[in-house]
């Protein structure tokens, strides 16, 4: 079932999709839109961010203010289990466990309201999140908050990488040394 935004989390619009100019654009025109994008870069194709976000191995998920998913790539579906017509315009509660939800909005009204989090220098945060098939998933991710010219946060990117399986052979681990320890003591 997709999940609404909750109405204190309506304050943005929804994002206008651009046309697709590359048909009517010259290779100079890409070219310079290439090195404007990536400035410490020449000659790379105009597409190329679209390509790599696409194609990337971990979920890219790309939200506004309020906590719309606006951005979704492939590993976004496949790891948490929702086309991006489901997830597009669906608050980020599509995958927040329902019990953290709180705390989760909580830490979310105070960095729009500071303007800076304590996670914005690359570090890993890992999280429980939720599978579109209710299975409960481990996830570690960074978070990048881009901001407008006046340095307002405009847009919220995290990229998600699926540890599930790691967390529970390290929790299994420390179960088994656990048993052993009381064996021994």
């Amino acid at each position: 079932m997709k999940k609404t935004i909750p109405a204190s989390r309506t304050k943005m619009s929804a994002i206008q999709p651009r046309p697709d100019r590359r048909a009517s654009s010259t290779p100079l025109v890409r070219r310079r839109a290439a090195r404007v994008m990536f400035p410490r870069m020449h000659g790379l194709p105009a597409d190329l961010p679209a390509r790599i976000l696409e194609g990337s191995p971990d979920a890219v998920l790309v939200s506004d203010r309020g906590g719309a998913i606006r951005g979704w790539n492939a590993a976004a579906e496949r790891l948490f289990g929702f086309p991006a017509a489901e997830a597009l315009g669906a608050s980020m509660d599509l995958i927040i466990p329902e019990r953290l939800r709180g705390r989760h909005w909580d830490g979310w009204d105070h960095v729009m309201e500071r303007g800076v989090t304590r996670y914005g220098d690359g570090q890993l945060l890992a999280v429980p999140a939720m599978h579109k098939d209710g299975r409960q998933l481990s996830e570690e991710f960074s978070i990048q908050l881009l901001k407008d010219g006046a340095g307002r946060i405009e847009w919220v990117v995290a990229i998600f990488r699926d540890v599930t399986e790691r967390f529970q052979k390290d929790k299994a681990l420390r179960l088994r040394l656990k048993e052993l320890e009381a064996k021994v003591g």
